[in-house]
């Protein structure tokens, strides 16, 4: 599929297994280019504590990319054989659709394989990329419940269908992201 990049407004291409890796995760299709995704990547990763996105009204959201650029590279780095693109089988469409309007990633590579490790291997995640992609998939999702932390003003989203939790600091990186044992009750407290 052809798509053209909302960033250099060159044009990139996906495959058909690139897209089925988004379609099965439930998220929007990348908007940017390979390039322009890396070198967001690079600078994010680069800037550190410099970097935290400021507070907005709209959940204090941090548009970055990352998330994208790690979930391509994880489903093969877009490079497939020309039978492989020719025979891939196009991923059922969702119940419900969205579109991803921001990308939500955690502070840095550490944090992320901390609660990788902690949660997301136990949930079922391969690798830390798709964690961190389904978190910032949860954020976005339209079905998810929203309040804001009572004891720091941080953004809680839980999505009662998957029991998805998902908690994003003011600062806009995600600061946890798991399944709780008590499913509502969890968020009620929260």
């Amino acid at each position: 599929m052809k798509r053209t990049c909302v960033q250099c407004g060159k044009d990139f291409f996906l495959s058909d297994s690139e897209i089925k890796f988004y379609n099965d995760k439930k998220l929007s299709l990348p908007k940017r280019c390979r390039e322009c995704r890396e070198a967001n990547k690079k600078k994010n990763d680069g800037d550190g504590e410099a970097s935290k996105p400021k507070s907005s009204k709209s959940g204090r959201r941090k548009l970055a990319g990352i998330a994208a650029a790690v979930a391509v590279l994880a489903a093969g780095g877009g490079v497939f054989s020309q039978n492989a693109v020719n025979t891939a089988v196009q991923a059922p469409q969702p119940a419900y659709e969205y579109t991803i309007s921001e990308e939500y990633t955690f502070r840095n590579s550490d944090a992320l394989a901390d609660h990788y490790e902690k949660h997301g291997r136990e949930m079922g995640f391969a690798s830390a990329s798709e964690y961190e992609a389904a978190a910032s998939a949860v954020v976005n999702d339209p079905r998810a419940l929203h309040k804001l932390e009572a004891e720091d003003g941080d953004d809680v989203y839980y999505v009662e269908e998957t029991n998805d939790f998902v908690i994003v600091s003011k600062t806009g990186y995600i600061r946890t992201y798991f399944r709780p044992d008590a499913g509502r009750k969890y968020y009620d407290k929260q």
